[in-house]
């Protein structure tokens, strides 16, 4: 009897059967990879937005009017603390505040987003309701989107900025 040439079926399925193994690392391996990158993009384009925001706030706090036009107060519905208005050297009233999940600028009556979403918290500090010196950004904290549910914040440290026209 002559021996017929080709697979027999045993080694035929474990072929698919490793090749699915194989295929099925591969596929998780990429979805996990692209889950990573997505995240840290989020997340460097959250402390973009963050840093930004900071870096805008205490430029306009640095160079506001002598000290007792500077103001910490809310607004309605909000926490304490959350909003800061002042006068900026060149006349213009200038005020920061939490608005729902965006940090608002207002500037002499017309409003835009400083941070546009996902904002936690903001707290700003006066060290003295009379004639402060300086002005305390605390507790900056900004959502970082997830995939799956998953959510996080950063958390910017505390910025003293010293007024320079006192």
């Amino acid at each position: 009897m002559e021996r017929e040439k080709g697979f027999t079926l045993i080694e035929l399925m474990v072929v698919v059967a490793l090749l699915g193994i194989l295929g099925f690392g591969l596929v998780r391996f990429f979805r996990d990879t692209f889950r990573i990158w997505w995240q840290a993009s989020q997340q460097i384009d959250v402390q973009q937005k963050g840093r930004a925001a900071m870096d805008e706030m205490s430029r306009f706090i640095r160079q506001a009017r002598p000290v007792t036009s500077i103001v910490v107060g809310a607004q309605a519905g909000e926490d304490p603390n959350t909003m800061i208005s002042f006068t900026h050297i060149d006349g213009r009233q200038i005020s920061y505040f939490k608005s729902g999940d965006s940090l608002r600028r207002q500037v002499n009556g017309a409003i835009s987003d400083a941070i546009p979403e996902d904002l936690v918290s903001i707290y700003f500090v006066l060290d003295s309701t009379s004639t402060p010196s300086q002005v305390d950004i605390s507790t900056l904290a900004v959502q970082t989107p997830g995939i799956g549910g998953e959510q996080g914040s950063i958390t910017f440290p505390r910025k003293r900025i010293f007024l320079r026209n006192r």
